[in-house]
């Protein structure tokens, strides 16, 4: 059984990614209310730094974790996708930002690639459940999580596209 520090560490750099999304959401939804430019500066190039440096950082820990960790390709796989794709329609919902498509059209695009990973992700894991001819792995509860968590940001999509 491996240890919980590789856990943590993608835990905390997804916790990152995802409080960074939420504080740029809230910057373009609340941040005309902000008067001094000091405070502007600060209220807009904090929660971008931070989202880049955890875009950049999250690879790089899931690429260690599988090196060292004894992670798998398909859990690095799905912990390199799946949370950014619950994370953005979260945080659209959260602020109501669905008419303000322009401004999130970076955000937008990564949250397209990182949920074609996970439904490719998905596709995969049903292929290994039912159709592969190796043994049927078992379905602990670690991979069960982990299916709903895929199968949640599917359904967050075709809300995301019903609200606009």
């Amino acid at each position: 059984m491996r240890g919980n520090k590789p856990f943590r560490r993608l835990l905390l750099i997804n916790a990152t990614l995802a409080g960074s999304l939420f504080l740029i959401m809230a910057v373009f939804r609340y941040g005309n209310l902000v008067k001094t430019s000091a405070a502007l500066v600060i209220l807009y190039s904090l929660p971008f730094l931070l989202f880049v440096v955890s875009i950049v950082v999250l690879p790089i820990i899931i690429w260690h974790s599988v090196r060292t960790d004894n992670f798998s390709n398909m859990e690095a796989w799905w912990w390199l996708s799946v949370p950014y794709s619950l994370a953005f329609p979260c945080s659209v919902f959260a602020f109501r930002m669905q008419q303000f498509g322009h401004a999130l059209e970076l955000f937008l695009f990564v949250y397209m690639m990182s949920l074609f990973c996970s439904f490719i992700w998905l596709m995969v894991v049903i292929y290994k459940l039912i159709i592969s001819p190796e043994p049927i792995p078992v379905m602990g509860r670690h991979r069960t999580i982990m299916l709903t968590v895929v199968i949640i940001s599917v359904f967050l999509l075709i809300a995301l596209r019903a609200s606009t």
